[in-house]
């Protein structure tokens, strides 16, 4: 019983570490849809924009749509090489499973 009361106390704690602080949130639109970052304890406004920034830099390589984007470009190629981001080479490796971890 003690046991169990201990890790009741051990989760109610926890689950009010972050009581008192304030949700930061920032959106934007990108890769076709609404984006909203939320942090809910220990972070700030410019670390929710930074995600949003990581997001659009992803965007700019990986979309489709966008022109100049490494995705369009291997889309252009018509068969021929295409230097392109080593992020998108990565992604690209694991949806095609020939990346190397």
């Amino acid at each position: 019983m003690r046991r169990i009361a201990a890790l009741f106390l051990a989760l109610l704690l926890l689950g009010c570490a972050g009581c008192g602080q304030r949700t930061v949130q920032a959106g934007s639109f990108a890769l076709d849809t609404e984006i909203t970052v939320k942090i809910f304890s220990g972070g700030d406004e410019a670390d929710a924009e930074a995600a949003l920034a990581r997001i659009d830099a992803c965007e700019r390589l990986l979309s489709a749509h966008r022109e100049g984007s490494d995705i369009s470009a291997l889309n252009a190629s018509g068969g021929q090489h295409v230097q392109v981001d080593a992020l998108t080479a990565r992604n690209l490796g694991e949806r095609l499973g020939t990346s190397s971890r």
